[in-house]
């Protein structure tokens, strides 16, 4: 177990496996706003709450003052280790543009709404795929980090046209196009 530091107190983190991984998949045409119940699929027991959210980028720690010791813990970004505000003014932008933030309900929030028409463009077998990384905090004092993946796939979408409406010269079908 490792531990530090922060604003005078100390905080332990340890990977202990309770934080779960989870994933969410929609279709370019589906929802782009997603909710974790991270605390429902996680262990750690009744008092366990969110701790922190992070766009996953190792080394981005916006001058987190941190060492980590342990090497089990040298993969993570250090921002894991720093509470996080609850609510939407505390939001942060995933590596692939999105919205993401701890909500007042205790699930973390994914918004990709901003990014519909880089979505939307995909092709069939296409996808757009983001994470970011979370931390729990136990009743005991311990973190444990896990990871949420938002998976879109792209779809076929039927032509569209635009531009002006085709009159026939007789207004019947053989008749040719002008």
């Amino acid at each position: 177990m490792a531990t530090t530091t922060v604003s005078g107190t100390t905080v332990t983190f340890s990977n202990s496996g309770a934080a779960a991984d989870l994933t969410q998949s929609s279709t370019e045409d589906g929802t782009l706003q997603f909710t974790f119940d991270v605390l429902a699929a996680s262990g750690g027991g009744a008092k366990t709450t969110i701790y922190s959210v992070d766009d996953g980028v190792k080394n981005d720690d916006g001058g987190a003052a941190i060492i980590v010791t342990n090497k089990a813990f040298v993969d993570y970004n250090k921002d894991l280790l720093i509470q996080d505000g609850v609510g939407i003014s505390y939001s942060q932008t995933s590596q692939k543009g999105a919205t993401f933030w701890i909500g007042s309900d205790n699930k973390i929030h994914y918004d990709a709404a901003g990014l519909s028409a880089q979505i939307n463009a995909l092709d069939a077998g296409e996808t757009f795929k983001d994470t970011i990384q979370y931390t729990i905090k136990m009743s005991n004092g311990t973190l444990s980090v896990g990871t949420l993946t938002v998976v879109i796939n792209g779809i076929n979408d039927a032509p569209v046209l635009s531009g002006t409406a085709a009159t026939l010269a007789a207004g019947t079908e053989d008749t040719a196009y002008t």
